[in-house]
């Protein structure tokens, strides 16, 4: 059964050939913007993943709607956490947990110290996204 892997950070076709496995790998966008292959080796698939910088393991969005949420009261302080977006959206950062927090950071581009822990990683997200916006 193939594996589904994105050429991460990419937006056009793209080909990358694995000399040691004499394998030939075409990625392509999908129908969400991903550029995307399905690997039929194994081995193919563990040279793409040691680089993780450049290709990962593949899951397709979801296609449900993102409902808005309504927050009536957080705890003082804690407001920092909850990004929202201009059509009323909102992500809140603390439930998640560090790996999570890590997760986030490297899908968004945001550098922050492989030891950083809870709520120093949260301030450096706040932080990088509010530079953007």
């Amino acid at each position: 059964m193939p594996t589904p892997i994105q050429a991460y950070n990419r937006t056009k076709k793209y080909t990358t050939n694995i000399v040691a496995l004499s394998a030939v790998i075409e990625f392509a966008p999908n129908a969400f913007g991903d550029v995307v292959a399905d690997v039929e080796s194994e081995a193919a698939v563990d040279w793409l993943l040691r680089t993780p910088t450049a290709f990962r393991l593949y899951q397709a969005p979801a296609d449900a709607p993102v409902v808005p949420i309504k927050v009536v009261r957080l705890p003082p302080g804690d407001e920092q956490y909850l990004l929202k977006s201009g059509d009323g959206t909102a992500f809140d950062l603390r439930p998640l947990n560090d790996e999570q927090l890590h997760e986030f950071c490297k899908a968004n581009n945001i550098v922050v110290h492989p030891n950083a822990k809870g709520n120093t990683i949260r301030d450096k997200i706040v932080a990088a996204l509010k530079v953007e916006a």
